[in-house]
């Protein structure tokens, strides 16, 4: 007993052609690290119809058989089984389609000899054609999301059609529901991801610390003065932030040295509190008090 044949959905023909594209610009990236500019499209051509040649024998591309689909005639889902020289005029409207487009300048030379030649064809140019191909693949998909037959201009023209067994339509089903549980914990994790990579930097640290130590007691009170004999016992071998060796050093009156880098960035993290100095708490908010250091000759 042989399963009911029936056209393919549209989620899974969208989702077999964006193999399909995704293949072919795999198969240009490694033609384009070649670094063979004069002859990399017809390389490329090459290339894709040595793929392309499944088609006389499955009737189907890389991304159908993924779903198990094949092509058949558009009058007979059963039995229209597609003769090898539509197959054949199908995958050349494919190629020469893309070769087209890459080889743009070499046919705009044609166009424009054309009327060199008394033709008189004004309208014949490449981009005219580029936009009548453009309009018509917009009208075709649109056309396409209505009725789910033809998905491109070549399938139209040749009517054919993607079908699949009523088997195959259930597990593809089934496959794409996980595919769509998967989808959905993947964008709800990125949402997140991006929320906090938004919020995170607008968060100021440094003032949250401050303001919880106040809070809970945990900051010892600060001081503004200090004696000559703290000041003589300077640490100015290392930065009292970063606690590497001071670059472009200054001092806020206390012992301690600091980069000038590390300083204003404490500083600016935080205003209401001024100039601080943790390990000591020396603290000040005159900012002439901030000064290059110097060493302390008794």
């Amino acid at each position: 007993m042989t399963n009911a044949k029936q056209i393919a959905g549209r989620v899974f023909r969208l989702e077999s052609y964006l193999l399909d594209q995704e293949l072919d610009e795999n198969i240009d990236g490694i033609v384009d690290q070649l670094e063979i500019q004069r002859y990399a499209e017809e390389l490329k051509i090459i290339l894709r119809l040595y793929l392309l040649a499944s088609y006389v024998g499955s009737s189907a591309t890389a991304g159908m058989k993924v779903y198990n689909m094949n092509y058949c005639e558009a009058s007979s889902i059963e039995q229209g089984i597609p003769s090898k020289t539509k197959l054949i005029a199908f995958t050349a409207l494919n190629l020469t389609a893309s070769y087209i487009v890459k080889r743009c300048q070499t046919f705009e030379k044609f166009f424009q000899g054309s009327i060199v030649k008394g033709l008189n064809l004004p309208w014949l140019n490449l981009e005219n054609l580029t936009l009548l191909t453009k309009s018509l693949n917009v009208m075709n998909f649109f056309i396409f999301l209505k009725d789910g037959k033809y998905l491109t201009l070549p399938e139209r023209m040749l009517s054919l059609v993607p079908r699949v067994s009523d088997e195959d339509h259930f597990s593809n089903s089934q496959l794409n529901k996980i595919q769509s549980d998967f989808m959905y914990r993947e964008v709800v994790w990125r949402a997140i991801a991006e929320f906090l990579t938004t919020v995170i930097p607008l968060i100021n640290i440094e003032q949250i610390k401050n303001r919880l130590s106040s809070l809970t007691g945990m900051m010892p009170e600060l001081r503004s003065e200090m004696k000559l004999s703290d000041k003589m016992r300077r640490e100015a071998t290392r930065c009292a932030i970063c606690l590497k060796q001071p670059f472009n050093p200054y001092e806020i009156g206390c012992r301690h040295v600091f980069c000038y880098y590390c300083l204003q960035a404490k500083y600016l993290s935080d205003p209401s509190i001024g100039y601080v100095c943790m390990p000591c708490k020396y603290s000040t908010d005159d900012k002439f008090a901030i000064q290059r250091y110097r060493t302390i000759k008794l």
